[in-house]
């Protein structure tokens, strides 16, 4: 049985979006592994707010070439805003030859996808772009029996000096109303 492990840095948003994670992986066949030394992939959801949190995730990116030396079918995956900055997903496919996959925020609906075509045998992949498309429908798996993240719009419109969002995440996409509807009253009966 093929296990994942997700290591999740950053706001709310990157949780729920590790939600989603979890799910298309579970959707895949993998469980959740209890240490990295038994996942099969390892999936980094990452931040770009602070620079300290930047490199943070260098420093725990870099901590598992050791591992994917010692265990060649390890599929490291790189994703979440920092992959989005400009430039960064060509910097961690250098620094870090080790990882197989990078994608962006507004490529997340794509990554069971992205995880299929590297267990196919396609060596490294890169996915990184402006989002333009709102994903629906998307199986998540939630840890938290109380509380639940529901996304009405995604992005940002309002450039401010101090914030990176409009430039990682894009423009505000907005969810279609019975789609945010639907989820919340599964949500209700799910307690």
């Amino acid at each position: 049985m093929k296990k994942y492990l997700i290591l999740t840095y950053g706001c709310q948003m990157n949780v729920h979006e590790s939600e989603k994670i979890k799910g298309m992986l579970e959707s895949l066949g993998f469980v959740e592994a209890k240490t990295k030394e038994e996942a099969d992939i390892v999936v980094f959801n990452t931040c770009c707010i602070r620079e300290t949190a930047e490199n943070k995730i260098m420093a725990h990116i870099g901590s598992f070439k050791p591992l994917k030396k010692d265990k060649k079918d390890l599929i490291i995956a790189v994703g979440g805003c920092m992959s989005e900055q400009d430039g960064v997903a060509e910097k961690l496919m250098k620094k870090f030859p080790f990882v197989d996959i990078v994608f962006g925020t507004a490529n997340l609906y794509k990554l069971a996808d992205l995880i299929q075509q590297r267990m196919s045998g396609k060596k490294r992949i890169k996915e990184v772009k402006q989002p333009d498309i709102v994903a629906e429908n998307e199986l998540i798996i939630r840890d938290d029996a109380n509380n639940a993240y529901v996304n009405i719009i995604y992005g940002c419109n309002n450039f401010c000096s101090y914030c990176i969002v409009p430039y990682v995440r894009g423009r505000v996409r907005s969810r279609k109303p019975e789609n945010i509807l639907k989820e919340v009253k599964d949500l209700v009966k799910k307690g």
